[in-house]
């Protein structure tokens, strides 16, 4: 593979139609009043509205609108797939969906890598060529790979997977869950393109993409329940996947594919800093979707069908609110890797009191909100459906939310910087936690149980573990710096 890539490197892209497409994208960064200059570098001034307003501000608006739009058409979509499904076949909808988490992890870490590599080049006015062109082919790579590999292992995986969906038929589920697994191979590959428009401060891009994917797939659902075709759930499947796989894709080829030539020797220098990195970022998020990502599987096992999409439904509310505080806190990352690589540690720990603050608010505020409104939102929601979400369940679920906005700010902090050996320490630790209480607690308490194991890995390990972390970090570099 590698040897295609080094004959692909030095071959110039010239004066055809795809060329101009893909230059005509790169030269579209001036948008952000960000120009290339002879090394590379893209220099910050004014932004897409042409005004001072800080960057990470213009990313963070555009981001809410964004998931004002996904979550508007997210509302409308489980309303109208319920409705068209029925309880059975929507959870069996919400598990599928839920597999997203671990999908996402077939990026090998090369995501987190290059926007953290793209940020510090920035900042040194660096040319980042090389590391787009190994993205690309790395990431085509691993889609032919993994879409392959799925037909030969679903229909292993998905009986086992969806074994409490009696009334649907083994080849369905086989048939949707490949389906399923290929379109989230295709979205975690074209993710990336979305840390490069972090990484360049064009974060705005990455909010504009989904709403669009979401409001297409909101259609493609709707057409759907038009047709009733006689197997609803796997076009249910392909009319919510098709949109995001696309529209993604197409943003990753824009994204890496340069008409800049590069050298062999460039590529070959890259390949270790980008790939090191990439898979302390991976190894990180595969102990993390033992923590955060094992609530659908564990309940495919032991719940009804019904109690999954209370907890489908609660969960995706609560993200409305943690959506807005996500989009805040992906929009300081490059702020934070560029304060840390210039070790501005007043900058960085301002930064990081703004996180909190904003989390804390929005998730309070929040919670209060849903605790009073949950049975008419369950309504909205499932307007054909008896679903009653207890009072307690939604408090647990506000408190977690709370723990989740504490401890990834320190995340998110510590990942900007590449300093991963805490969550190397630290999160085995909370994944065994998270595991054994949810296995322990699910069959014995039902949903709250999946709740109860989450915090309890939350705050016997990272909460106060990445804090400590952060400060010691800062200390050593302090340090460092004086001498």
């Amino acid at each position: 593979m590698w040897k295609f890539l080094f004959r692909l490197s030095v071959v110039r892209i010239h004066g055809t139609m795809i060329k101009n497409f893909f230059l005509r994208s790169k030269e579209r960064t001036s948008l952000s009043g960000i120009s290339p200059d002879a090394s590379g570098r893209r220099e910050g001034g004014r932004n897409i509205f042409n005004t001072f307003i800080p960057t990470h501000l213009i990313v963070t608006i555009s981001a809410w609108l964004g998931r004002l739009v996904m979550v508007v058409a997210g509302i409308i979509m489980v309303r109208m797939l319920t409705t068209a499904l029925g309880v059975e076949q929507y959870g069996a909808f919400a598990v599928l969906a839920g597999l997203q988490g671990w999908f996402l992890l077939l990026d090998f870490g090369i995501g987190s890598s290059l926007q953290n590599h793209i940020s510090e080049r920035r900042s040194r006015g660096e040319s980042v060529d090389a590391f787009l062109i190994v993205t690309l082919v790395s990431g085509v790579f691993i889609s032919v790979l993994f879409s392959v590999g799925l037909f030969f292992s679903s229909p292993y995986i998905a009986p086992l997977l969806l074994k409490s969906f009696s009334s649907l038929e083994a080849a369905e589920k086989v048939r949707c869950f490949t389906t399923n697994g290929i379109l989230f191979v295709i979205v975690t590959v074209g993710s990336i393109s979305s840390r490069i428009w972090y990484a360049e401060q064009r974060g705005y891009l990455s909010s504009i993409v989904p709403a669009v994917a979401s409001v297409c797939s909101l259609g493609l659902v709707y057409l759907v329940m038009l047709l009733q075709p006689a197997d609803r759930l796997f076009w249910s499947v392909l009319a919510s996947g098709v949109p995001s796989a696309a529209l993604l894709l197409i943003s990753f080829v824009v994204q890496t594919v340069s008409g800049n030539t590069v050298s062999a020797s460039e590529l070959r220098g890259v390949l270790q800093p980008l790939f090191f990195r990439a898979f302390k970022f991976w190894g990180f998020a595969l102990l993390s979707a033992f923590v955060l990502q094992i609530d659908y599987i564990i309940m495919s096992q032991f719940l009804a069908a019904k109690e999954i999409v209370s907890y489908n439904i609660t969960g995706k509310v609560f993200f409305i609110a943690f959506f807005l505080y996500s989009a805040f806190l992906s929009a300081l990352w490059p702020l934070c890797t560029e304060a840390a690589a210039r070790m501005e540690w007043g900058l960085l720990m301002k930064n990081l009191r703004n996180i909190l603050i904003a989390g804390f608010t929005i998730m309070t505020i929040a919670s209060v909100v849903f605790y009073w409104s949950m049975p008419s939102i369950v309504k909205v929601l499932a307007p054909s459906e008896t679903l009653i979400i207890p009072p307690s369940f939604i408090l647990l679920m506000g408190a977690y939310f709370l723990v989740r906005v504490w401890a990834d700010a320190y995340s998110m902090v510590l990942q900007s910087m590449s300093y991963l050996r805490p969550f190397w320490l630290l999160t085995p630790f909370q994944a065994i936690i998270s595991c054994a209480l949810q296995l322990f607690l699910v069959p014995r308490i039902g949903l709250s149980g999946i709740v109860i194991g989450l915090l309890g890995s939350f705050l016997l390990t990272v909460c106060w573990g990445l804090p400590f972390a952060l400060r010691r970090r800062m200390n050593s570099q302090h340090v460092a710096e004086s001498h």
